[in-house]
């Protein structure tokens, strides 16, 4: 490997660390029916003097969900890359509260596409008194809301999907979806096309990752993942800047 290789390894390893120190895992609460999701993802961002939970839509819009929060003393740093490109964190030690969320109704058809946002639906006060609360925390998307997708330059994800029991690590680990060096395939009037860099790792691969945050390589986030393309390599996304134009505009009354 030469230094430009290591260069661009160690660039995408830290992308990939921020982008899951950023993205939360949402758990339905509620018995869900055969065929519903029970997991998904998502990310926190400021709004109003307070937090949102931007997700897809489809994740949120049925059942009762609540989003994860972690003990920041954990860390967060995504696993060192391997030859099978296959990321496991191991959650054996993490400490988390699970936090009620409440899907806000003006959200779901703001602009008619594949995203939404959840209000935190916890008494402050009593979570400010319990000892458990103290180590949790969530994380919190600071970069910019209005930052759009561009031809030539390349976008990824990563989220952690599920809990499976690995034989060989005798330990319960936390699998990561994944992927890098995405392109602008389409850009629609209700979502964004990315072409995906490899094949697709079929859908079983991605269960989860829906609503997770897609990011430039500074780490802005432009998108949120909604699902499969029309063509076998490509992921769809939702456009966070229309979504959070249409929101000010409702919260605005215009």
């Amino acid at each position: 490997m030469n230094k430009s290789d290591e260069q661009e390894r160690a660039a995408l390893q830290g992308l990939m660390t921020l982008l899951l120190q950023h993205t939360v895992v949402l758990i339905r609460t509620d018995e869900a029916p055969e065929g519903e999701g029970v997991r998904g993802s998502g990310f926190v961002i400021p709004w109003e003097g307070g937090i949102r939970i931007v997700t897809a839509r489809h994740v949120i819009e049925k059942g009762h969900w609540a989003v994860e929060a972690g003990d920041p003393a954990r860390g967060s740093d995504a696993p060192p890359l391997t030859e099978g490109e296959l990321w496991n964190v191991p959650p054996a030690k993490r400490r988390t509260l699970l936090l009620r969320i409440q899907v806000d109704p003006r959200s779901l058809d703001a602009v008619g596409d594949d995203i939404a946002w959840a209000n935190l639906d916890v008494d402050r006060d009593a979570l400010a008194n319990d000892p458990e609360a103290r180590f949790a925390s969530l994380p919190i998307y600071t970069g910019p809301l209005d930052a759009t997708p561009k031809t030539g330059e390349v976008y990824a994800f990563a989220a952690v999907n599920r809990d499976e029991h690995h034989v060989d690590a005798k330990a319960m680990l936390r699998e990561v979806s994944w992927e890098a060096y995405m392109t602008l395939s389409a850009l629609q009037a209700s979502e964004v096309v990315l072409a995906l860099a490899r094949k697709h790792q079929g859908h079983g691969y991605y269960r989860g990752a829906s609503g997770a945050p897609i990011a430039d390589r500074s780490g802005a986030i432009v998108g949120v993942l909604v699902g499969a393309g029309t063509q076998q390599n490509e992921l769809r996304a939702a456009s966070l800047e229309r979504f959070i134009s249409a929101m000010r505009r409702i919260e605005s009354g215009r």
